[in-house]
């Protein structure tokens, strides 16, 4: 299980880094502003960093996390715990602030036996890692619970609908830069894309204005048969009667 902690409120500067910190980093950690290097304690980097390489974080981006982190408790529940998929659920979202964390992202990232699954195979409502999908929906609403002041107002996971997730450290405001016009217009253009991994979309036309072979259907022939129109249930005319 994983707490939620407080934020330390101890804000004191250390003279030198840590001593979790790595040796190519240090050069880094002397770049740091006086706030960015009270952030960057050892509990931010096990948190932020505890399972990567040197070279895929910079202590920017974990003072950044951490920041928001700190911020985020200001409006979360207290004294609640996570299990690990759950923590590594929002943690996910959190390091991915600022954009939507897709749903195969998610799958391909918490499961392991996903992590070779194609596209398709993720996407697909009835494929083998569909299952994965449902405990991820059920996952985001334990976490909305354990997390959210009020998890019928979410203010920090926030749905994309058929896309998937996104972290907010702080509640939404109308001076928070957010262009949520353009979040609308990216989720709609995800799910037309995922459609099309699906392969749920129609086939394109070719010139003739036919239907030719679609992705979904790569053997798919277009039948060429007149269309007539036939008389109604009602009895009414139609252009073929004479």
């Amino acid at each position: 299980m994983h707490a939620v902690e407080p934020p330390n409120d101890d804000t004191r500067l250390s003279p030198s880094p840590p001593s979790e910190l790595a040796p190519s980093k240090v050069a880094e950690w002397a770049a740091l502003s006086r706030a960015e290097r009270a952030l960057v304690t050892p509990a931010a980097l096990t948190r932020w960093a505890g399972d990567l390489d040197d070279d895929d974080y910079r202590l920017t981006d974990i003072a950044r996390l951490e920041r928001g982190r700190q911020r985020s408790l200001q409006t979360l529940r207290d004294g609640i715990e996570l299990t690990d998929l759950e923590f590594a659920f929002v943690r996910l979202l959190q390091r991915h602030e600022g954009r939507v964390v897709r749903l195969d992202e998610l799958v391909r990232t918490l499961w392991e036996d996903a992590r070779q699954a194609s596209p398709r195979e993720l996407w697909d409502r009835h494929g083998p890692y569909a299952r994965h999908v449902r405990h991820l929906y059920n996952i985001a609403s334990v976490v909305r619970t354990k997390l959210e002041i009020d998890p019928l107002r979410p203010q920090h996971i926030a749905t994309i609908r058929s896309v998937g997730y996104r972290w907010y450290s702080a509640p939404p405001s109308r001076d928070d830069g957010e262009d949520y016009a353009a979040r609308y217009e990216d989720a709609r253009a995800a799910r037309y894309e995922i459609r099309g991994i699906r392969g749920e979309l129609p086939p394109p036309r070719d010139p003739s204005g036919r239907f030719g072979p679609g992705p979904s259907h790569p053997d798919y022939a277009a039948i060429d048969a007149p269309v007539t129109r036939r008389r109604s249930s009602k009895g009414h005319p139609t252009d073929d009667d004479d």
